[in-house]
This record gives C-alpha cells, structure tokens and sequence, in this order.
C-alpha cells in the first residue's frame, strides 16, 4: 500500500486505539516505535514481547518528552510520522462521569483529561518536531461528541484552533509537515461500560484503518466522523 516503509512513532499505543494502530502499522511492515505513560508500562511490555523498540513519557512532562526525542537524535532516527492517540480513560469510566456532578470530580482525574486533550498536544509537537524529516507528518486524534465532561473541557474545536497554529509554525511550513487531525465519535473501547453505550458507536477497526490512511494523505487535512 505505502512505497516506503515508515519508522513511526505512537504516542498512547498501550491504549485501545493506540495498540490497534500499532498492531496493524507494524502487519504492513512499518518500523513502529511505541511510547507509553510510565516506565513499569514499558518494561512490561519489553519483557512480554523483547523485541519490541518502547520507550515512555507522560506526554504532560515536557522533559520526558525532550528525554525520549534526544535519544532519537542520538540513535540517529528521523520520525517520518507521529501518530497522538493518547488518553487517559479508566475501564468503564464514562458512566460514572455522566451521572456524577462536576464539583465530584477528583483533581488528578481533571488535570489528567486537560494533559491528553491539551498540553500533550502541545508538548508533543515542540518536542519531537526536530525529529521529523522533511516532507513528515504528525497525526492528532481526538473525541468529540461523547456528551460527558472528559470530552468537553477542551473541544475538538478548541483543539482545531491550536493545530492551525502548528499548521502556520516557521519550522512546520519551512520543512513541508503535515499535521492532520481526525476527530472520531464514540469508539467501542473499555472506557464505555456494556451497562451503558452511545446509541450510536465506532468500532476500533474502522477507526484504525482511517488513522492508517492519513499516512497517504498529500495533504494537511481535519475531519470528523461520527457513527
């Protein structure tokens, strides 16, 4: 499908989504470098599966992201993709946040939704633009439309606005990076309980294949697609 092989990074790919992308990039024969929350991920991972090239930052900590993108400069690896589906939503916690009342809600839970759908966003970019080679691209991957506070702190269009800006960096157009941003509706992952599902739902399948596919793209692009 591609005519190259890609090295490419994911961000979240111990998630639902994340995994999903990484399962099927690394089937097409891409070089696939995951990157997860903590250490205690990563080495259970590496210990499960040996092979695998893991690192780990929280995306919310600036200099583990500088950690991690030094460590590619110094491996001499240049990113022809980064793929952001980072999120931080505990097994069957949408039900919960629907009937629960803002004032209820935990500190760390809050400032946890504003890192995966704001300040990773931002840190990710600055931290690993450097790494890109020409002609690159950076996937964004958001929620919209799940009716619940996780996803209406900070909006998809809250979220467009700030890749716009990425879009008109210096550094962005001086090397012809593509930042792409897909906004998917309600996605059948742990986070929905089967007590309660959205009357309408994205399977993980299709929603990888269409992450997959904006490695094609020729051009910057933000969609949205709902069940």
């Amino acid at each position: 499908m591609f005519e190259k092989k890609k090295t490419i990074v994911v961000f979240g790919a111990n998630g639902c989504v994340g995994n999903s992308v990484v399962n099927l990039l690394e089937n097409q024969g891409h070089r696939v470098i995951k990157v997860v929350h903590t250490r205690a991920v990563r080495d259970r991972i590496v210990k499960n599966n040996p092979d695998d090239e893991c690192r780990f930052a929280d995306v919310g900590k600036y200099e583990e992201l500088r950690r991690v993108a030094n460590r590619f400069h110094q491996e001499s690896i240049g990113l022809d993709s980064i793929i952001y589906a980072v999120g931080k939503y505990e097994k069957g916690g949408c039900l919960e946040r629907k009937t629960s009342s803002v004032n209820r809600f935990s500190p760390n839970m809050i400032h946890d939704e504003i890192t995966a759908q704001l300040t990773g966003l931002l840190f990710v970019f600055k931290a690993m633009l450097p790494n890109l080679v020409d002609n690159g691209s950076i996937i964004f991957v958001s929620a919209i439309t799940h009716g619940d506070f996780s996803h209406e702190v900070i909006t998809y269009v809250e979220q467009e606005r700030i890749i716009e800006l990425m879009r008109n960096d210096s550094l962005v157009k001086q090397r012809d990076v593509l930042i792409h941003h897909l906004g998917f509706g309600p996605i059948r992952t742990h986070y929905y309980d089967e007590v309660w599902l959205p009357n309408g739902i994205l399977s993980v399948e299709l929603v990888t294949k269409e992450i997959a596919a904006a490695l094609e793209f020729s051009g910057a692009t933000s969609f949205t697609k709902l069940p």
